[in-house]
């Protein structure tokens, strides 16, 4: 076989639904539990931990008091709200089985917690993950299989085989990149201190990113190189614009961190948190035919005392995608690093569509993961009580589309806050005593790409 990871899939094949996790911890006895749930909340299997070492390591701490740190502490903390993103969770698996040795795989490599800040949005076909990762960091793009998280391939935006570089407003970025595979087109934004930003798209019908052929060396830098060149179908065009909104010149964060959603249609959902004032969400209306986006204001909410990666990769905005492949969330915290959120639901076959949700909380995280096809979950990490289990709430962007109304019978229009039943206790979660618990995305695989829990 000429390529060990190719794919051979039936006509109409979709991946599992997503599965998803609790950790729960229990400080009286020292006990670290993982519990893991199917796409109907079904438990499927737990893993006990014994070993304080193997839960957080030094990777991320389990969230509570008594020497561990709060969720809305400053050390890395597997409970809080940007610690999920498009790879998952930052710094912990999912297991089912038997407990673990200090030296078991609950923990992530170190640098999971970075990437998790340099990932874009990847949209792909119906029921299918993408089998890659979407990273730019300054000037590169790189690809990395999102099974192993081995980097295969790497672009240095550096010249005119791959961009327009007449009038470039600048370099830096981190994860400012979205890729939409039913489009075959992909989006990098490089921008200045300035809020001066530059759109590059690439489209190139003859290759697909995502690795749903095959996980090809190579397959990058001829997609950018061909759509440059306008070879075979494949175009390049390039957009400006101005991006500016309060004290969004003044962090690293809102200037080169932004999150970006490419719409089938051509419109792009953007979101932006500057730290510790607000989180902005708004549309990019890209011009094939001219060199000038157009941006389109939607929604801001306010943040308090917050922190972006300026302050490290573990801070700030993040996005994720779920199952059906039609809604992207992009979120920051609302209170210093892990508290709180802001969050926006991007309709992905046209991105002026949108859903937002918005909590103030300054005790805990909100840890958001795909539920189902179409359905989302929200974890709630706040809860600090004694014998308790997890808390979480389910939220349906499409069904509030599809028949305007949120699950509490509340009209719902465009761009309005969703709706929510009561929050549900999550019985068969182990309890906590005296700690937070933490939800964590746990990508149900395809048999043909060596399974594993989580990234």
């Amino acid at each position: 076989m000429q390529y060990l990871d190719k794919i051979i899939e039936a006509p109409g094949y979709v991946d599992p639904l997503p599965r998803h996790a609790w950790y729960t911890y229990q400080q009286t006895s020292g006990s670290y539990g993982i519990d893991v749930f199917s796409s109907n909340s079904t438990k499927l299997g737990s893993t006990a931990i014994t070993t304080g070492a193997e839960a957080y390591n030094n990777y991320g701490a389990v969230y509570g008091t008594a020497g561990l740190q709060g969720s809305n502490a400053g050390s890395a903390n597997i409970g809080g709200t940007p610690s999920n993103s498009m790879i998952g969770n930052a710094y912990v698996r999912a297991q089912i089985g038997s407990a673990h040795s200090s030296a078991g795989p609950a923990v992530h490599s170190s640098d999971h917690n970075y990437l998790a800040a340099h990932f874009g949005t990847n949209i792909g076909e119906y029921g299918k993950y993408a089998r890659t990762l979407l990273i730019s960091n300054g000037n590169d793009i790189s690809i990395a299989s999102s099974f192993s998280g081995t980097f295969l391939e790497r672009v240095t935006l550096a010249n005119v085989t791959h961009l327009n570089t007449t009038g470039e407003a600048g370099s830096s970025q981190f994860g400012q990149v979205s890729y939409n595979d039913r489009t075959r087109t992909l989006l990098c934004v490089r921008g200045n201190a300035s809020n001066s930003y530059r759109a590059h798209v690439w489209r190139n019908p003859n290759i697909s990113l995502n690795g749903t052929g095959s996980l090809v060396t190579g397959n990058l830098n001829k997609f950018i190189s061909d759509a440059k060149a306008g070879t075979g179908g494949a175009s390049y065009y390039y957009n400006d614009f101005t991006w500016s909104t309060t004290s969004s010149s003044s962090y690293t964060e809102s200037q080169h961190h932004n999150q970006f959603t490419l719409g089938d249609n051509g419109i792009v959902g953007m979101f932006r948190m500057t730290p510790s004032n607000q989180s902005v969400v708004a549309n990019l209306t890209l011009n094939p035919s001219g060199t000038t986006a157009t941006v389109t204001a939607l929604t801001t909410f306010a943040l308090t005392t917050s922190y972006g990666i300026e302050q490290g990769a573990k801070y700030g905005a993040r996005s994720q995608i779920n199952w059906d492949q039609n809604w992207a969330m992009s979120y920051s915290p609302y209170y210093y690093y892990f508290s709180g959120i802001a969050a926006v639901w991007f309709y992905t076959p046209d991105p002026s569509k949108y859903y937002t949700f918005y909590s103030t909380s300054s005790s805990g995280g909100i840890m958001p993961v795909p539920l189902g096809a179409s359905r989302w979950q929200l974890g709630f990490t706040e809860l600090n009580t004694d014998g308790q289990g997890p808390t979480s709430r389910p939220y349906d962007p499409d069904g509030a589309r599809i028949t305007g109304f949120t699950p509490t019978g509340s009209a719902i229009s465009n761009g309005g806050s969703l709706g929510q039943v009561d929050s549900q206790s999550i019985g068969d979660a182990w309890s906590t005593t005296t700690n937070y618990s933490a939800l964590v995305p746990v990508l149900n695989r395809s048999a043909g790409f060596s399974p594993q829990w989580g990234y």
